[in-house]
Order: C-alpha cells, then structure tokens, then sequence
C-alpha cells in the first residue's frame, strides 16, 4: 500500500460498512472491507484532513494522493499521505483483490 494511491473512501451512514480502495504501485486495485460485528459501529477518525481536486496516479487517473504509510491489523487500518491521516476501526478489516474496471 505504501506508495499507492487512495483512490476512495466510501462509508455507510448506519456505520455498518466502510470500503476503502486503492491502487498499489504494482498497478492493481484493492478493496480495504471494514465490517461491523456485532455492536461494535465501523468508526472513521480523521486526524487531519487535505482533500484537494486535480491529484492524480501515475498514469493520471484521479486519486485523493498518494499514501505514504500505514498500518492494518484484523480490526484497524491507519494510512496516511497527501490526503492527511485516519484511523479505521471496525470488527473485522478485509483486503480485497478488485477488478480494475469497479
């Protein structure tokens, strides 16, 4: 993930669900599930915050900026980059392999 891109951040507002995707320096997109378990709400921290329009990837596809580190465990993701940094905390965090076309 280091070095990819953040390319969105989706997060439902029952709080049940967030999905995070990026495009890692090979060139292929994962999907980051965070999924609630039980009562415990998937909860998004944002420590501080650089949304800017006009970043782009490698090969010019539109991102939020390139992530420049980050940590996940089975329950929580860090990254942080152009965008600024956030935590991820949910019940269960999921990497998944995603078609580049999605």
């Amino acid at each position: 993930m280091i070095n990819g891109y953040l390319l969105s951040i989706d997060w439902e507002d029952n709080r049940s669900y967030a999905a995070i995707n990026i495009l890692t320096v090979e060139g292929k997109k994962i999907r980051i599930d965070a999924v609630a378990l039980g009562v415990n709400d998937v909860q998004v921290s944002f420590h501080y915050v650089s949304f800017r329009a006009g970043l782009h990837t490698h090969d010019g596809r539109a991102c939020l900026g390139e992530i420049e580190g980050g940590n996940i465990s089975t329950d929580r993701l860090t990254l942080e980059g152009d965008f600024g940094c956030f935590d991820v905390v949910a019940g269960r965090i999921e990497i998944t392999a995603c078609d580049m076309h999605e």
